[in-house]
């Protein structure tokens, strides 16, 4: 959980997720080159890939980043008034987010990036059932719901990724 204007909410793991798709589709690509070449070239048609060796000598990399802003004050704004006299209702969230923006955008603020050190993906991989899926020889699409997503879930939204 992350806090953020004393409130609480789940990390962002979108960048996370999508990196261990990746890793999980280029393990799956290996293992079906072997195993079941007709699968290995539908996912590389899938993927658009025409060279495999290129894609299977590379590694999936994640870089955390934290970006901070200084200060960030949600401050009545020219936005804020704008969409006031527009919306005949404004939710309070949608309200705090355009005063912040808007006072950020007029009065400026400080932004700091830090970026973490890079983490290898395959790492997690390794989980028995992320190995089986891996394997599966029926046909797995892109967006296709795992057996094992769960357990990737677990390391993206757990703050391990």
């Amino acid at each position: 959980m992350v806090s953020y204007a004393g409130k609480k909410h789940k990390l962002h793991s979108g960048a996370a997720t999508l990196a261990l798709r990746t890793e999980f589709y280029r393990q799956r690509l290996r293992a079906m080159v072997k195993t079941k070449p007709g699968e290995a070239k539908r996912i590389m048609d899938l993927f658009g890939i025409d060279s495999i060796e290129y894609v299977l000598k590379r590694d999936t990399y994640i870089v955390p980043v934290n970006i901070t802003y200084y200060p960030v004050r949600a401050m009545a704004n020219i936005l804020s008034k704008l969409a006031g006299y527009l919306l005949e209702e404004i939710e309070e969230r949608l309200l705090e987010e355009i005063m912040i923006e808007g006072t950020m955008l007029f009065s400026g603020v400080d932004v700091d990036i830090r970026f973490g050190e890079p983490l290898k993906i395959n790492r997690f991989m390794e989980h028995p059932k992320i190995q089986q899926d891996i394997s599966a020889k029926i046909k797995i699409n892109f967006d296709d719901d795992l057996p094992s997503k769960s357990i990737m879930q677990k390391a993206a939204g757990e703050g391990i990724l």
